[in-house]
């Protein structure tokens, strides 16, 4: 009978009425019902399982229904050797048969939970090889062999790394920051050089296909967690001082991307000093398409309130003397201090930061435009600047000087770069060209008799002219002074009295100059007998002495 048909008789039954052993399984789909007996030896193949189901008296039943727990003459025991070659197989006892495979795979023989979640309670050997030869459980069996033919993909992607081994690769990448080198492309090859010199370091990183650890988004990675440690520990110094200011100043780098940097100026907490320190590069224009004053002074603040500084401790914001920084009435420093105001207006005491220029830039722009409105002085700049270019340009006109210096006996020194944005460059630039003017005057004159190079006859007409020397002499007494001043104001613990007694020396002995020849001027005589000598005339301007 079919399955529910024997469903609907065994309901009909009264409670009362005991069921024969057995009478609880069901025939097979479409087969005929058949008496099945228990006694002698079971059938092992499916030769004899065949025969037993046309001889036997019952049908087989399936592995899909469930073993009765009445009372039988004799009970099924699991055999534990039905396992031999079946590591899908696991027994619960008490409970029955379940298949490990078709768990993993979440398979449903038949659509039934038998096998799966719910246990197979017929303990047969037939019930097992009739699951064996379903679709399902074959299907389940592939998914475990490809599985186990795969890699370890964990294993390949995350190996171990020791984390000395990882100590000394930030450490490599630290010191190519702190010396200023490139370390997108020197990070390797400084591996490389310290697996020369006996530390394997490249190789103890190189552990899988997948993982080099020295691609460049590694050493992003690297540069992203020494930046995130350093700006914690600067953090808790900050937070525990009870004065501190910042100073930023926004710039383009070699992508043409406005950035801002950001740093700290605070008192130490536990010694007292004056600390300096970076603190952060900004994209500005990562949200934004404007860089202005609003701009400017809201990702300032969202710096603040990100890492919970304190408003109140805020004594001083520094900036160079842009408008869009130190504007009066709209200027990211007053934008900055409006914000300080209101967060502090529920304290006692509000107090309200300083906006200071900074000093060392405004003494760079007033030594700047000092000589703007002397048209020599311009022009001078001028020619500094494209003496620099005519031999940095090129390499065998830098190696013409250097052979020239060797034959005058100069000393054997290139000409610097005279840059406004770099403090100082004028003045050790003009101290520079003092030294070695002889041998770049014949350098150039060389450069246009055997080259023809009309740029090196030009400069060679201005070096040779009294006045150049003249104002050349000049600039030497006076910006080496200015020089000495600025690097007082660029001190991170510059002394303020002493600063104000410095500025005041400086100037009043720029102030004596006008009256009295400085060290330099009154070696002019010398100096143009110096030129001679290397065979270099001078040139004087009309009504100019030549004994003057």
């Amino acid at each position: 009978m079919s399955l529910l048909k024997f469903l609907r008789k065994k309901a009909s039954k009264p409670a009362s009425v005991a069921e024969k052993p057995g009478e609880e399984f069901a025939a097979e789909e479409n087969s005929s019902n058949s008496d099945q007996t228990d006694v002698g030896p079971r059938p092992t193949s499916e030769k004899e399982l065949g025969e037993a189901s046309t001889s036997d008296k019952r049908s087989v039943p399936t592995c899909f229904e469930d073993f009765s727990t009445a009372k039988r003459g004799k009970h099924a025991v699991f055999n534990s050797k039905w396992k031999r070659g079946r590591p899908w197989l696991k027994n619960t006892p008490g409970l029955g048969m379940f298949c490990e495979f078709c768990q993993e795979s979440d398979k449903r023989p038949f659509d039934r939970e038998v096998w799966n979640k719910a246990p197979c309670k017929r303990i047969r050997l037939e019930s097992i090889q009739a699951h064996e030869k379903c679709v399902a459980h074959i299907d389940s069996v592939k998914r475990k062999a490809e599985a186990r033919a795969q890699p370890d993909i964990a294993a390949e992607i995350i190996p171990a790394v020791s984390f000395q081994t990882m100590t000394k690769v930030f450490a490599c990448l630290y010191f190519l920051c702190k010396q200023r080198i490139a370390h997108t492309t020197n990070f390797e090859p400084l591996l490389d050089f310290i697996g020369f010199l006996g530390d394997k370091l490249k190789e103890k990183v190189f552990v899988g296909r997948n993982a080099h650890y020295t691609s460049r988004k590694s050493i992003q990675e690297y540069l992203k967690c020494l930046s995130d440690v350093l700006e914690k520990d600067i953090l808790e110094e900050l937070k525990s001082s009870q004065q501190f200011s910042l100073m930023f100043d926004e710039t383009t780098d070699c992508s043409v991307r406005e950035q801002m940097v950001l740093r700290a100026r605070y008192i130490h907490s536990v010694n007292g000093n004056i600390e300096v320190r970076y603190l952060k590069i900004i994209d500005c224009l990562a949200d934004r398409h404007t860089l202005d004053a609003e701009t400017i002074s809201s990702i300032v603040v969202k710096y603040i309130e990100d890492h919970d500084l304190s408003y109140k401790h805020l004594k001083g914001i520094g900036t160079d003397g842009a408008a869009v920084m130190t504007g009066r009435s709209n200027g990211a420093v007053k934008r900055i201090r409006q914000k300080q105001l209101s967060a502090q207006n529920d304290e006692e005491f509000t107090c309200e930061a300083v906006g200071c220029h900074c000093t060392a830039h405004k003494l760079n722009l007033a030594s700047q435009q000092a000589g703007n409105h002397i048209s020599y002085i311009k022009k001078f700049k001028e020619i500094l600047r494209q003496l620099y270019d005519f031999f940095d340009n090129s390499a065998v006109r830098s190696a013409g000087l250097l052979a020239m210096q060797k034959l005058l006996g100069c000393p054997e020194r290139k000409v610097l770069e005279p840059s406004s944005t770099r403090w100082l460059s004028i003045g050790n630039a003009v101290l520079r060209l003092k030294d070695i003017l002889p041998s770049v005057v014949c350098s150039l004159e060389r450069e246009a008799e055997e080259r023809g190079n009309a740029v090196a006859a030009g400069l060679c007409r201005f070096l040779s002219e009294y006045e150049f020397a003249c104002t050349l002499l000049l600039l030497c007494d006076v910006l080496p002074k200015v020089n000495v001043l600025s690097r007082v104001f660029q001190n991170s613990s510059v002394d303020f009295s002493t600063a104000m007694q410095l500025k005041q020396s400086i100037v009043s002995m720029l102030e004596s100059l006008k009256s009295v020849e400085g060290e330099n001027l009154k070696a002019l005589d010398s100096f143009i007998l110096q030129m001679e000598n290397a065979g270099i005339t001078i040139k004087y301007q009309r009504g100019l002495r030549q004994d003057c």
